[in-house]
């Protein structure tokens, strides 16, 4: 397995296990809320390059910390990351994206170099184990003294991505404190580590 940066190249590939981890998919294939919670899944995915709307292609050419677990020329697993600053950058923003900028950047006044972990996901067929553990480990070790901390949330309620919150615990993160989403629907835990 090679974990490298993502090129435009691997947009489709990133795109297929992004919507291959989305709730929503997830749910139509029969998934229920206990499986979710124990696998993984995705709220927001993006679209692939479509210019007019929140997209990955546009992310992986802002961003340094856009990685992928590539083999044989597959994706199998991905890690979408970007400073604050280069958050500001995109131009095709979600709901999500806005939300994150107005209470991490301006509310609580991050510094802009500090990494946001915005989605992880690992193909439904990867079966190599610790894929994942390997993205956030590769992502940490090549921010070391560049940027102060990494930042993600992670669902808590009314649906707790377990699966994340495992990742995030063993990798070093520690919860800070809970925020509320979406008007209130949502939970979200906000881990951090210093770097």
């Amino acid at each position: 397995m090679e974990y490298r940066r993502a090129t435009p190249m691997d947009v489709d590939g990133i795109y297929e296990v992004a919507v291959a981890r989305s709730r929503e998919y997830l749910l139509k294939s029969g998934a229920n809320e206990e499986s979710l919670s124990r696998t993984g899944f995705l709220l927001y995915p993006l679209a692939a390059s479509e210019p007019n709307k929140p997209n990955y292609l546009e992310r992986i050419n802002l961003s340094q910390n856009f990685w992928v677990a590539e083999e044989a020329g597959e994706i199998h697993a991905f890690l979408m990351a970007y400073t604050l600053h280069e958050m500001l950058q995109i131009t095709q923003k979600t709901d999500n994206d806005q939300g994150v900028l107005a209470y991490f950047l301006d509310e609580l006044r991050f510094a802009p170099d500090t990494l946001y972990g915005m989605q992880i996901a690992r193909s439904p067929t990867c079966r190599h184990s610790g894929v994942t553990v390997a993205l956030v480990e590769t992502i940490l070790s090549h921010n070391l003294g560049q940027t102060p901390a990494m930042i993600g949330e992670i669902a808590q309620a009314p649906v707790k991505n377990e699966a994340s919150t495992r990742l995030f615990e063993s990798t070093g993160f520690r919860l800070l404190f809970h925020r509320a989403k979406d008007n209130g629907t949502r939970l979200s835990g906000v881990f951090v580590k210093t770097l």
